[in-house]
Parts: structure tokens; sequence; C-alpha cells
């Protein structure tokens, strides 16, 4: 687990200088990694983007630090970088988190955010913190929803995921997971296990 200041020089760096972010690469993953799935979308028209993505970060530590210095100073910053990069102010519908009137729930949430990342939140408290996220990106343009996150077998057991799994499954090639995860018995360290999980969670992307 990574200090505040250590995340906090890691991802502003990776955010200033456009590098990649490797969390994002699921043959990066590893077992016990911290996982989540994050829907980020904005713009409008023909540039408006709608991507969900599965991120695998090496704790929780490190996922709370991308939120808070990469995605947060990222949605902060938007309008700002969207007139620099088009020469132009964005349409009306285009509403940072600020314009919207969210600057205390925008400052509670990083001092939340930043409080977290030196502790070992409990469950109660990441859902906290997931529906705080959610309540205020969910109707902001830009925007952004923590649809699932936690352990990789958390990841898979959420109704997020499930769902579509359920929906895209015609072949019936994720049932032996699927029972697996509902019987308790789908081990994070069979070798031959989490390829599997890993496929499962690609069938949630969208880009």
């Amino acid at each position: 687990m990574g200090s505040t200041a250590d995340l906090e020089f890691k991802w502003t760096t990776i955010r200033e200088t456009n590098d990649t972010v490797e969390a994002y690469d699921l043959s990066q993953a590893t077992p016990h990694g911290f996982f989540m799935v994050f829907n980020d979308r904005g713009g409008d028209g023909p540039c408006a983007i709608d991507i969900t993505a599965v991120g695998a970060f090496e704790d929780t530590a490190d996922c709370l630090g991308y939120l808070r210095y990469y995605e947060l100073s990222e949605m902060l910053d938007w309008r700002a970088t969207f007139e620099q990069d088009r020469g132009a102010t964005p349409h009306d519908d285009v509403t940072s988190p600020l314009e919207a009137g969210l600057a205390a729930e925008v400052t509670a949430l990083a001092t939340t955010l930043e409080a977290a990342i030196d502790q070992e939140p409990s469950a109660d408290d990441l859902a906290r913190l997931r529906s705080a996220w959610n309540e205020a990106f969910t109707l902001t343009n830009p925007g952004s929803t923590i649809e699932a996150w936690g352990s990789l077998t958390e990841v898979l057991g959420s109704s997020h995921v499930s769902e579509i799994l359920l929906d895209e499954d015609h072949e019936g090639e994720f049932e032996p997971l699927v029972a697996a995860l509902l019987a308790g018995e789908f081990d994070t360290d069979d070798p031959a296990r989490f390829p599997e999980a890993l496929a499962a969670l690609a069938v949630v992307e969208r880009f």
C-alpha cells in the first residue's frame, strides 16, 4: 500500500504526461489485486464518449489514489481542456461537477478519498465511497459511475457483472465460473480459473 503522497505523485504524473493507465490492461492483472468496473462518459454529438472498462489495481489504496488524483482531477479540468483542445466553449449540456452546484460534494469526496488511502477501508466504507462518487457524477457531463469494485470474486459476483454475463453468454461458456462463484468454490489461485475470470471481465468492457 502506497502512502497518499506516493500515490498523489504517481497518478498526477501519469495524468499530466498522458501516460498509459496500465491498470486497464487486464493482461497485467494479478489474482489478488483490487478490481473496478468503471464507466466514463462525456461530450456531446459525434465526439461523445461512453466507455466501460475494467481496471486491475495493485490494491485498494492504488485504486482510491487513481480516483482522487487522476479521475477527479481530470473531470474538474475537463471543461478547460475541452476549450483548449477545441478552441470553443462546449454546448450548454456539457456541465462540469462544479457548474452543477456540486462543489461541496466534490470537496468532501476528495477529502474522503484522501483519508481512505491511508487506511484499510471496510466493505461498508467502500460501499459508501462508491455511492458518494456515483451520486456526484452520474448526472454531470462529463460523468462516471463505479459499477462494481472489490476483490476479483466480489466483482465477478456483483449484480452488474453477473447480469451482463447472463445476457451475453449465449453458449454457456461462463456457466462453470458462475456455478463456482455461487457455490463459493471459485479459487483465485487456481491457474486454470484466473484466465477464465479475466475472459469474463473482458465481456463487461465497452469501448
